[in-house]
């Protein structure tokens, strides 16, 4: 997953947390599954002068892991199949970019 983070006519240095949130193609149908799980975040800091635009390039790049739930009948962890909903924020409430993926 990647996507570019941007200030335009920054007047101050800082840093921003984009976050990753996936939805588990389940989650629609079990209340037991969270809306959104959170597999990624990074610290992107910006040091601009005023009046100057900021941009940096974030990939995330995933494994079977962050696609994975326990499976309870099996005892083990299992990767879930479907379509995946991904967001991306500077928090779970403040969502900026939306997509998709299928496994």
């Amino acid at each position: 997953i990647t996507f570019t983070v941007k200030r335009d006519s920054a007047t101050l240095s800082g840093c921003d947390t984009p976050q990753i949130y996936f939805s588990f193609p389940s989650a629609e149908k079990d209340s037991a599954v969270p809306a959104k799980q959170l597999r990624h975040f990074q610290k992107v800091c910006h040091n601009v002068t005023a009046g100057a635009s900021f941009s940096q390039t974030v990939t995330y790049e995933f494994g079977d892991d962050a696609i994975s739930n326990w499976d309870v009948d099996a005892k083990k962890w299992a990767v879930t199949t479907g379509e995946y909903g991904v967001v991306v924020g500077s928090s779970s409430q403040d969502i900026r970019l939306k997509g998709s993926f299928t496994i």
